[in-house]
Order: structure tokens, then C-alpha cells, then sequence
């Protein structure tokens, strides 16, 4: 009772004031509650988004350096023939396009990296037919360097005989017998530098043949695995926000393999023809 009265006692300007002070205080709350609400949102989007910058920027760095060595890989596949037999490296030729593709399974969405274990998978399987298709072109081209090496021996026991009659023909002193026995040793390796020689010529047309059925092989395997590759791009290029129509970056493949031919061709003819 006694505080009943005593609040009833307090003018109505006073309770005015009390009123607007706690409305004011309520105003306040709410707009610094809502505030808090809008920063806290606001702090999580740029997270977010920080996020986001990062993982593109993680991805586009990754996806550029694939880009290039799936590059490097076509060629130097296509570059088999001509590797040398004994040190050919194809671990470390393609160790840094197998390094890549792991790198993007890494920090790639799930459904890219099953396309680029699928591309693996097909690099792999084309690397070990390859490798059999290559395999009679490398020995041949061991037939030859040994044939190169006995020709070149031959060539100088040639060029030392011949140096050994004129020196005779122009001693003022003759020995007989003796340039018949320099012109029968001449006539010797003469026979076995010829004899050489057309092996390493047989060799060489085999080797410029296999070479060739090697390339148009490596073509018709390479655009099996191409469309494999054709689908990790797409998709790599989707998330790095880029527009890609399949069609066109099917066709643009196509036309660089068939280029590629065109000049191993070349290459093959004009070596043939030197």
C-alpha cells in the first residue's frame, strides 16, 4: 500500500519522462541489436567471399599449370619415335603432367576429380600401348647407331689405306707386293662399308615405316583420350567461371591433332627424302 501510494504521488510529467526513456532505450537496443545482427551478417559474407577469392585464385594457379603440361604430355607422346632408345624418360617427362592432375583432384569439386582419375586412367592405359608400338622402332634405331659406328670405323680404315697408296705411289722406293696388298685391304672395306651401309638404309626405310603406322596409331588412341581430357577442361573451366562450349573445344583439339599429323608427316618425308 505504502508504495502504491508513493508511486501515485509522482506527478504524470515524471512518469512521462520514464516512459519516453524506456521507449528511447528500447529504440536503441533494438537498432544496436539489429546493427550487430547486419555486421555479423555482413563479416560473414566477406569471409565468405574471401573464401571464395581464395579458392579460385588456389584453383586458377593449379588449373593453368595442368593446362600446360596436359600440353606437354600430348607431344612428347607424340614425340616417342624420336627419343632416344636409351635414355628415354618418360617417368620424368610425364611425372610433372601426373603431378598436375593431382594437384586438381586436390582442390577441385568432387565431380572433376572422378573426370581427371578417369583421365589418368586413360593416360596410363595409352602410355603402356604406346610403349609397345615403340618398342620395335627403338631397336631398330639401335641397328643403326651400331651400323653407324662399324661404317664410320670402316670409312677410316678406308681413308688410312688410301692414304697409305699415295704415299706409295709417291715413295721413289717400291716395295713389291706391297701396293697390292693396300688395294686388296682397300677393296676389303670397301665391301663391308657398303655392305653396312645398306643394312642401315634397310633399317632406316623400316624404321621411317613403323614410324609412320606409330603416328596415325598415336593419333586415333590420343582422340579416345582426348574426349576424356575434353571433359576435365569443361569442368575446370566451370569453375573457374569461363564459358566453354564442348563442341568447340572438341573440334579445336581435333584440328590441333590433325595438324600435329600433318607435320610429323612432313617431318618424316623430308628425312627420308635427306
Amino acid at each position: 500500500m505504502i508504495i502504491c501510494s508513493y508511486l501515485a504521488s509522482i506527478p504524470d510529467v515524471i512518469w512521462s519522462a520514464i516512459i519516453a526513456s524506456i521507449i528511447t532505450l528500447s529504440g536503441v537496443i533494438f537498432v544496436n541489436w539489429d546493427n550487430t545482427k547486419r555486421l555479423r551478417i555482413q563479416l560473414n559474407h566477406d569471409a565468405s567471399e574471401r573464401e571464395k577469392e581464395r579458392k579460385a585464385e588456389l584453383r586458377r594457379d593449379v588449373y593453368l599449370v595442368a593446362a600446360e603440361e596436359m600440353t606437354k604430355a600430348i607431344g612428347y607422346l607424340g614425340s616417342l619415335p624420336q627419343q632416344d632408345p636409351e635414355h628415354l624418360g618418360f617417368e620424368e617427362k610425364l611425372q610433372p603432367f601426373f603431378s598436375s592432375a593431382a594437384k586438381i583432384q586436390v582442390v577441385s569439386n568432387p565431380e572433376t576429380s572422378i573426370l581427371v582419375s578417369k583421365l589418368l586412367a586413360a593416360y596410363n592405359e595409352l602410355l603402356m600401348k604406346l610403349l609397345v608400338k615403340v618398342s620395335p622402332i627403338h631397336s631398330l634405331r639401335s641397328d643403326i647407331n651400331i651400323r653407324t659406328i662399324h661404317y664410320d670405323k670402316e670409312q677410316a680404315e678406308i681413308s688410312r689405306v688410301l692414304a697409305a697408296m699415295t704415299e706409295y705411289n709417291e715413295s721413289t722406293t717400291k716395295e713389291p707386293g706391297r701396293f697390292e696388298a693396300l688395294n686388296r685391304t682397300f677393296k676389303f672395306h670397301q665391301e663391308q662399308s657398303e655392305k653396312i651401309a645398306s643394312e642401315r638404309s634397310h633399317f632406316w626405310d623400316l624404321s621411317h615405316k613403323l614410324t609412320r603406322e606409330y603416328i596415325r596409331y598415336y593419333i586415333k588412341e590420343m582422340k579416345q583420350v582426348i574426349e576424356f581430357q575434353i571433359d576435365v577442361m569443361v569442368a575446370i573451366r566451370s569453375e573457374l567461371d569461363l564459358k566453354t562450349k564442348r563442341e568447340e573445344l572438341h573440334q579445336l583439339m581435333n584440328d590441333q591433332l590433325m595438324r600435329a599429323e600433318a607435320q610429323l608427316e612432313e617431318t618424316l618425308d623430308k628425312i627420308q627424302e635427306t
